[in-house]
């Protein structure tokens, strides 16, 4: 049975009109570190959401994705790589969804932008 190392890296999803797309801050601090012994897709979609919870519990306002390494001690469950790159284990649902438009347009760190003069 192979163990998964789980942690959080900062993170973010930018909405713009024709896509979605992660901003990930990899070099970012870590809110937390689990590792758990796991059979299946099931058991790692189940030991994801739980330390997601655990950890959006301690910091409600924190966006974050699920770190998933599977260490080397065990053989993968059948479809994990389908599912890890398709995101499909759940490992980006603690990501706060921003929409990029909107964001620009508040100015740097959220700031309203400058209002532009207008010509008499």
């Amino acid at each position: 049975m192979p163990t998964l190392s789980l942690s959080t890296m900062p993170g973010i999803i930018r909405r713009t009109e024709t896509l979605d797309y992660l901003d990930i801050t990899t070099h970012g601090p870590s809110l937390g570190r689990e590792d758990s012994q796991v059979a299946s897709l099931a058991d790692i979609r189940a030991a994801i959401a739980g330390f997601g919870q655990r950890v959006r519990a301690l910091k409600p306002e924190a966006s974050f994705m699920v770190s998933v390494t599977l260490m080397a001690d065990g053989r993968k469950p059948s479809g994990y790589d389908a599912a890890y790159l398709g995101y499909a284990l759940g490992q980006a649902a603690f990501l706060h969804v921003v929409d990029a438009q909107a964001a620009a347009a508040a100015g740097p760190a959220g700031l309203p932008a400058p209002q532009q003069e207008r010509a008499a």
